[in-house]
């Protein structure tokens, strides 16, 4: 018999999205010595510890097998009084995803807009690198994700949607002012580099590849896709955009590609619960759809 009842779950779940006993407290409409007592039966039960009393309240690797289960559990209890006709449930329909930028910006936003049309359900978006969005699916904050990693996670399935191609771009004054685009190219490992945030390798990965050196240039970190745009067209740099952000700035001669024909490629995968939840197949659906639209077939 699972050996912790609804309102110790409720109370995990609350502790970690919330990231205080105060603030969890608040969430539950009780005291925050409360919410305590309720943790500590908890990690009575198990024999271990659950929850870092740090803040924001972090999750040792029992409370993310724990937190993890909690959710599967509150996901399918509120499609059951779903499909039973029993409103009321007292579980919000809230669908915690992770996604990495460039999706997020490029076409994660068409997911959610039709599935809150569709279901009324809102998101919670923890935006993370793709190599690393995994990691939440391992921690148990998050139902999906949109990853690099092709393996699947622990309890989770797994789909393709797509591969994001990155081009090296610069502004045409860049490229002038380091004499034309074979030498800007010959120097990337020199000039200023644009990059997201600091998990973001993918520019040293274009420079490793396809130029047989370590970049070591100083870097400008710019951790907002539109903003990380509209950086390279102040001259601030070199950086690597997707499709969907350089087209429309090469056509119309903002940017220049320094390495025309050359791309890194990004495979993602769709990784969710292995739980039977009509939410949770529609969302996958509507994510593949979406993807389908922007990126590339994986070779």
């Amino acid at each position: 018999m699972f050996p912790f009842q609804h309102e110790h779950l409720e109370t995990l779940i609350a502790l970690v999205d919330h990231g205080s006993f105060d603030a969890a407290a608040a969430e539950l409409h009780m005291s925050a010595s409360a919410v305590s007592q309720r943790v500590k039966a908890m990690e009575a039960r198990c024999g271990t510890a659950l929850v870092r009393r740090t803040l924001p309240v972090g999750v040792t690797p029992a409370g993310e097998t724990l937190l993890r289960t909690a959710r599967q559990i509150q996901r399918l209890q509120h499609d059951a009084l779903e499909e039973l006709g029993l409103p009321g449930s007292g579980v919000r329909t809230e669908i915690p995803v992770v996604v990495n930028p460039d999706s997020f910006a490029a076409w994660f936003l068409d997911v959610m807009a039709a599935v809150h049309d569709e279901t009324g359900a809102t998101f919670t978006v923890h935006l993370e690198a793709e190599q690393h969005s995994a990691d939440h699916l391992h921690r148990g904050t998050v139902m999906a994700a949109v990853t690099a990693t092709p393996r699947p996670v622990q309890g989770c399935t797994v789909s393709t949607l797509g591969t994001m191609r990155y081009r090296a771009v610069a502004t045409p004054a860049v490229v002038a002012r380091h004499g034309g685009v074979e030498k800007t190219l010959a120097a990337l490992d020199q000039i200023p580099v644009l990059v997201f945030d600091r998990a973001d390798d993918l520019q040293h990965r274009f420079v490793r590849e396809h130029l047989g050196r370590t970049l070591a240039s100083p870097a400008h970190y710019v951790p907002a896709s539109a903003q990380y745009t509209e950086a390279l067209l102040q001259d601030l740099g070199w950086g690597l955009l997707t499709d969907p952000f350089c087209r429309q700035e090469l056509d119309r001669g903002t940017l220049v590609e320094l390495a025309p024909g050359v791309e890194l490629t990004v495979p993602l995968y769709w990784q969710r619960w292995r739980i039977d939840s009509p939410l949770m197949d529609l969302v996958t659906r509507t994510v593949e759809r979406a993807a389908s639209r922007v990126l590339q077939p994986v070779p």
